[in-house]
C-alpha cells in the first residue's frame, strides 16, 4: 500500500492536540503578554525549545536540574536570555503583574494545561522572581496595578502594598528614584506627595528641559526658586516666609487637580512623611504658614480692590460735580 504524503501520524496527533489546546485556552497569549504573538505560537515554541522537558525525559530533567542563573546568565537557554532582557527593562510593577498572571494561570489551569507548558511557565516565574529579588516560595500576593487612582479605585490584591492611616500608598525614596523614564513611568514628589506625570514627558522626560530634574525626587523648593539642583532641593521650606511658600502649595494643588497626572501615594521616610507614611510636623508647619499667608494675601487683595472701587466712585462724583458747575 502506498503511504500517503504529508505529516507522520505522530506529528498530526501533536498538531491536533495543539489546536485543541489553543481553542480551549485562547486567552493565554494575551494573558502572558510574552514574546509569542498567539497561543499557537506559545505552544509550538515548546516543541522546538531544547530547554523544555517532556514528561519522563530523565536526561532532559537532569540537564535542567540547575536553573538559569539570572544574574550571571549561566545555564540559560536562548529563549530565557531573551526573556531576561525583555523583563529587565520593564518596571518592577510590570514584572510583579506578570508574576501574578502566571501564578494565576498555574493555579487555575494546571489540571488542564499541557504538561510541557508548566516548566515553561515556571522558568519564567523563576526569572521574574530573581529580577524582583523575591523568594520563589513566597506566598505574597502581587498586585496587578501598582498605582492608586485619585478615586476610590485600588488594586484588587493589595496585601503587598503598605498604606498609612489615610489608606495612602507608601512609596520609598529609592522606589521614587527608579521612575524617571517613559518606559518605567515618570514620577515626582512635591511636599511628600507622589504623582505619575508620565503624560508630561515633554516637560519631565530625560530629553526635556530643566524640569527633568524633578523626576524621581522631591524637589519642592525648586518649584519656587527655579534652582533645579541638589542644593536648591535641599532648602528648608519651613524657614521661608509664608508668601514664598504660597507658590509651592499652588504647585502642589496644580498636580492634585491635573486631569492626567495621577496621585500615587506619599513619600515614606522623607522630610515630610515618616516611615509609616504619617505626616510630619514640619509639613504641617509649612502648610499652616502658607495657608495663613494666603488668607492675608486674599484680605489685602480684597482691600486693594475695595480701595480702587472707592477711588473710582469719588472720581466719578467729582466729574459729575464739575459738569453741574459748568
Amino acid at each position: 500500500m502506498t503511504r500517503r504524503s504529508g505529516l507522520p501520524r505522530n506529528n498530526l496527533l501533536v498538531l491536533l492536540c495543539t489546536l485543541l489546546y489553543t481553542s480551549y485556552h485562547s486567552p493565554i497569549g494575551l494573558t502572558l503578554r510574552d514574546s509569542t504573538s498567539s497561543s499557537f505560537a506559545f505552544a509550538a515554541a515548546q516543541a522546538t525549545d531544547p530547554q523544555t522537558c517532556k514528561d519522563g525525559d530523565q536526561t532532559c530533567a537532569a540537564d535542567k536540574a540547575e536553573k538559569c542563573h539570572v544574574e550571571t546568565k549561566d545555564n540559560c537557554s536562548e529563549k530565557e536570555l531573551e526573556y531576561i532582557q525583555k523583563m529587565t527593562i520593564k518596571s518592577s510593577e510590570e514584572r510583579q503583574s506578570q508574576i501574578s498572571r502566571l501564578n494565576e494561570l498555574l493555579t487555575r489551569d494546571e489540571q488542564n494545561l499541557n504538561s510541557a507548558l508548566i516548566p515553561w511557565i515556571k522558568e519564567r516565574l523563576h526569572i521574574l522572581y530573581s529580577l524582583e529579588g523575591m523568594p520563589e516560595d513566597s506566598n505574597d500576593t502581587v498586585v496587578e496595578d501598582s498605582t492608586f487612582a485619585k478615586s476610590d479605585e485600588q488594586p484588587s490584591n493589595a496585601e503587598t502594598i503598605r498604606t498609612n492611616s489615610n489608606n495612602e500608598r507608601l512609596i520609598t525614596i529609592d522606589e521614587l528614584a527608579q521612575h524617571t523614564t517613559e518606559e518605567n513611568q515618570i514620577w515626582l514628589s512635591i511636599l511628600g506627595k507622589v504623582y505619575d506625570v508620565t503624560t508630561g514627558i515633554s516637560f519631565y522626560g530625560p530629553n526635556s528641559g530643566s524640569y527633568k530634574f524633578y523626576a524621581g525626587r522631591d524637589a519642592s523648593p525648586c518649584f519656587t526658586t527655579g534652582k533645579n539642583n541638589p542644593e536648591g532641593a535641599a532648602e528648608a521650606l519651613e524657614e521661608w516666609e509664608g508668601k514664598k511658600l504660597m507658590s509651592v502649595t499652588e504647585w502642589s494643588q496644580f498636580y492634585e487637580k491635573h486631569e492626567t497626572y495621577k496621585f500615587l501615594g506619599v513619600l515614606a521616610g522623607s522630610k515630610y512623611y515618616d516611615e509609616e507614611g504619617e505626616e510630619k510636623e514640619v509639613r504641617r508647619i509649612i502648610l499652616d504658614k502658607a495657608a495663613e499667608a494666603k488668607v492675608q494675601a486674599d484680605k489685602e487683595k480684597e482691600e486693594k480692590k475695595k480701595a480702587r472701587l472707592e477711588k473710582k466712585k469719588r472720581e466719578k462724583e467729582e466729574r459729575e460735580k464739575k459738569k453741574k458747575k459748568a
